[in-house]
């Protein structure tokens, strides 16, 4: 679940920071173009963390059940 998080929250969240960004700021000016690109840094940022961390999730949580006595 934790590997889909992007669809669910960092999409949404980006795309409409986009959106907002791009209706407050003139499109022709350069620092739109600037402002996109630190939304698009951010997104892998934290897309990057967000995979990092599931995959952290998945290894302890394997971990924690397989030396379970209810089997």
């Amino acid at each position: 679940m934790i590997k889909f998080a992007w669809l669910w929250y960092l999409l949404p969240l980006f795309l409409g920071l986009a959106v907002y960004l791009l209706g407050v700021y003139e499109k022709s000016s350069g620092s739109v173009i600037l402002l996109i690109l630190a939304i698009a840094v951010l997104f892998f940022g934290a897309w990057r963390s967000n995979l990092k961390a599931g995959k952290r999730f998945e290894r302890d949580r394997d971990t924690w059940f397989s030396n379970s006595p209810i089997a």
